[in-house]
């Protein structure tokens, strides 16, 4: 009993991130509403957690390793408590993005500390409870949006902060609890923050930049240029540190190397269309161009997610067979196919005398875009991993990091166009559009990966399990 009971206190708040997550999505027009700011400042909200996460990955892998395995759990849990705890006491949106990256430090680090107690509790079973986890994180993205919708609608945006902390707390109790007493396996952390500040200055200042844009601000174009300068020498100093330091967050054969440099861009036009990205507005986009409820909005998002889930298993099961470049093919397609109609945004249709509901019609185009989603992750995954497989840790952090910046910077983008524009439908249309084209111009990196399991490893290397999402 004691051993599900482990796997259950460490799987709950994996869960828990997942879901508040995409609960926030849902609360995010009402929060535009309570605090009465621009777009391009309230994409903060979203956009910094993802900035956060992207740095607190790394660092907390190497914790877990010298820290300790219970410790380092126990200091993300504290961290996403008091962030979320922060966040619902916010008396302003200045204080609500520093309260997100506190509760980004922990959130970003769930999986990787509840990988490693896993992998200490059940190292007969690790690729099986490590699978189980792995499903569980895409029904947060279920859970999480009808949850949050009918916190929203029935309390306010600030009951989706306040749900985290007991179940927080519970988990912390049993933690303390079930799990065993660190043991230390290192003495000297190998972070290399030089790297990891370089990489949240260069994304961060861009999208301040971004940020800067929007009219409301009246800043001039040059003051911006500087701004976005001062970016650029972030990523080259990044990449200098990348390329001379053996202990960077990111290996320089990762990035230089032209099948290399094909994934991480496909990868980031993934995080910035189909994951994290525009996508997150949809429930701006429901209520502002439809009028639908707070509800109906985060219904809307439920039908992505199903989608998703099940062509990533069905694209897992077939990998072997169908290959790395059919599945991104047809996946890209659909992704693309899902958002461009997106952008014409429908109203009433009656196909063979039925008459479909702006609901039916906006959340079978959000299945198209999850089928899509679904289908293309596991190919991409795997490509990258079997370009060198014996970085297959480096590879997947960095596949996590690319597509959280593509994420980000797909909600600065967003906002900003959605606040330029003379209004939401046009300016949905325009961010539909743009995102769509996006996904059919990255589709010529695909030819630039491995065509399947055995096209880039020799014939002695075994292929590695197909990771689904």
């Amino acid at each position: 009993m004691s051993k599900y009971l482990v796997f259950a206190t460490v799987a709950v708040p994996v869960f828990m991130g997942q879901a508040s997550g995409t609960a926030i999505a849902v609360a995010f027009p009402t929060m535009v509403s309570h605090f009465g700011i621009s777009l391009v400042l309230a994409g903060w909200i979203l956009s910094i957690y993802q900035v956060t996460v992207i740095c607190s990955i790394p660092i907390v892998s190497r914790l877990s390793d010298t820290l300790g395995r219970r410790s380092t759990f126990l200091l993300c849990l504290t961290s996403f408590t008091a962030g979320s705890i922060f966040c619902a006491f916010a008396p302003n949106v200045g204080l609500l993005i520093l309260a997100r990256v506190i509760q980004a430090i922990g959130g970003g680090g769930f999986t990787s500390s509840a990988v490693g107690i896993i992998n200490d509790y059940y190292p007969g079973e690790r690729q099986r409870y490590v699978g189980l986890m792995t499903a569980i994180v895409p029904f947060g993205a279920i859970v999480g949006p009808n949850i949050g919708s009918v916190m929203v609608h029935y309390f306010s945006w600030q009951s989706i902060f306040w749900l985290n902390v007991p179940i927080s707390v519970a988990a912390f109790v049993l933690v303390r609890r079930l799990i065993k007493a660190d043991v230390k396996k290192a003495t000297k952390s190998g972070i290399d923050f030089p790297s990891i500040g370089l990489l949240f200055g260069f994304v961060a200042t861009f999208m301040v930049g971004m940020t800067l844009l929007d009219k409301s601000y009246n800043m001039s174009l040059f003051a911006i240029a500087g701004i976005e300068a001062v970016a650029l020498l972030f990523m080259i100093a990044f990449v200098y540190r990348c390329a001379h330091s053996p202990g960077a967050v990111i290996s320089m054969d990762l990035l230089a190397k032209r099948p290399f440099m094909a994934a991480n861009a496909y990868n980031f036009a993934f995080g910035m269309c189909a994951q994290s990205g525009v996508l997150s507005l949809m429930p701006l986009f429901a209520s502002t161009v439809y009028g639908m409820s707070v509800i109906e909005a985060g219904f809307m998002i439920t039908p992505r997610a199903i989608g998703m889930i099940f062509a990533s298993i069905v694209a897992s099961i077939f990998i072997m067979k169908w290959g790395y470049r059919r599945p991104m093919l047809v996946g890209s397609v659909s992704m693309a196919g899902g958002l461009i109609l997106m952008a014409l945004e429908p109203q009433m249709m009656t196909i063979m005398g039925v008459d479909f509901s702006p609901m039916a019609i906006i959340t079978t185009f959000g299945l198209i875009i999850g089928i899509g989603a679904g289908m293309s992750a596991p190919a991409a995954n795997n490509a990258c991993i079997e370009l060198m497989p014996e970085k297959i840790a480096s590879i997947t952090g960095l596949r996590q990091v690319v597509r959280q910046i593509g994420g980000a910077m797909g909600i600065a983008i967003s906002t900003l166009i959605l606040s330029s524009a003379s209004d939401m439908g046009r300016g949905f249309t325009i961010v539909f559009m743009m995102m769509g084209i996006l996904v059919l111009l990255i589709i010529p990196a695909i030819f630039l990966m491995p065509a399947n399991p055995n096209s880039e490893s020799s014939s002695t290397k075994k292929a590695e399990p197909a990771v689904a999402a």
